[in-house]
């Protein structure tokens, strides 16, 4: 059963649509102002109204106006002694669902109501599921954070007893270095789960960004310097052209930092001994931002997983032998941060091979 509001100062017009709708079946409210109706609306949640024009407190195209705007999906039906084109144009413009002139076709009426009281019963349970399934969501969520956050302990517990048997005299070298690749391994766990944690922040909005004016040149040089190393032991040849052209971008350091130094240790897995990582900023077509470009010489990305590669735990085999080797959480990281800021990141190819990472941060 569902609930109509029938809404016109008129009792005797009132009590006739009273009894019309109750014949169909449905529960009938009755208010005879604007402000009744309003009320009435807040009280009862009605499914439908059936509007008159003329009210003594209000115009009855401001009600449905304001209906529209404040209660929802709420079907409104005007029904006036106008029959003018002007006035039906105007019910329209105020959002009214349909228009009928008194003397009212109750016949056409009924099969009016009856078809947008479907509509709005369908709707009504996709909007249910809608809200079940955000929930379920939020339930998943808080359960996958609180998992997550729980195992960082006893991680932490097994890398301390690792680092027990480490400085033992007993064991011989080979256990050691068995040791030291479980050390590493629980490294690598514990720093996932640091990411994820941060993922989750960055995704509910929980971190709050503080930007401030700062070189993009030095910004690079600091999170280049984390991964130099790297470079020089697998002879990889690296340009950084971002120092040559001044640019004050207005960012959160410590973030966009982090976002290159991801990207520029995704380009160190894939790009071979002896090959080319290469980062600059170039003008972006959008005023007031820069676009800043990590290319490689690697093996490349296929063109389907462009997007994919930004999901949580997306990895791509790019081919056979090098496998996944990438945990599928920096760059989700990447794309989260860099939007934070307003920006947007996305891949191409190298047009001589290999992969270019380009994001944009505003100046």
């Amino acid at each position: 059963m569902n609930r109509v509001l029938i809404v016109d100062d008129e009792e005797q017009i009132l009590n006739l649509l009273e009894s019309f709708i109750a014949s169909l079946g449905h529960q009938v409210i009755k208010a005879r102002t604007g402000e009744e109706t309003f009320a009435a609306v807040q009280n009862y949640s009605p499914d439908m109204v059936l509007l008159d024009v003329r009210l003594p407190d209000m115009d009855g195209f401001e009600v449905c106006g304001k209906l529209k705007k404040e209660s929802g999906y709420l079907p409104v039906i005007m029904v006036t002694a106008m029959d003018d084109l002007d006035s039906r144009h105007k019910g329209i413009e105020c959002g009214a669902d349909a228009f009928f002139s008194k003397p009212v076709d109750f016949t056409e009426l009924k099969w009016v109501i009856k078809n947008i009281l479907r509509f709005k019963n369908l709707y009504d349970e996709l909007e249910k599921s809608y809200k079940s399934v955000k929930e379920l969501e939020r339930l998943r969520v808080n359960m996958f954070t609180f998992i997550v956050h729980d195992l960082r302990s006893p991680l932490t517990g097994v890398k301390g007893y690792l680092d027990l048997l480490v400085k033992s005299r007993s064991l011989k070298q080979q256990d050691l270095n068995d040791i030291n690749k479980a050390r590493e391994n629980v490294d690598l766990m514990i720093s996932m789960i640091a990411t994820l944690l941060e993922i989750r922040k960055l995704e509910s909005r929980e971190i709050r960004i503080s930007p401030d004016v700062y070189d993009l040149g030095e910004i690079v040089a600091s999170a280049v310097k984390t991964v130099e190393p790297l470079f020089k032991q697998r002879e990889i040849r690296f340009s950084d052209e971002t120092q040559s052209v001044k640019i004050q971008v207005r960012v959160q350091r410590d973030l966009i930092e982090r976002v290159i130094q991801n990207i520029l240790t995704n380009a160190l897995k894939y790009t071979p001994k002896k090959g080319e990582i290469r980062i600059l900023s170039e003008p972006s077509g959008r005023a007031g931002y820069v676009i800043v470009s990590i290319s490689d010489t690697g093996c490349g990305i296929p063109c389907e997983c462009h997007e994919a590669i930004f999901d949580m735990f997306g990895t791509v085999e790019v081919h056979a032998g090098m496998g996944r080797r990438s945990t599928g959480l920096g760059l989700t990281f990447c794309k989260l941060a860099v939007e934070m800021h307003g920006g947007k990141i996305w891949v191409e190819d190298r047009p001589d091979g290999g992969t270019v990472f380009k994001f944009t941060l505003p100046i």
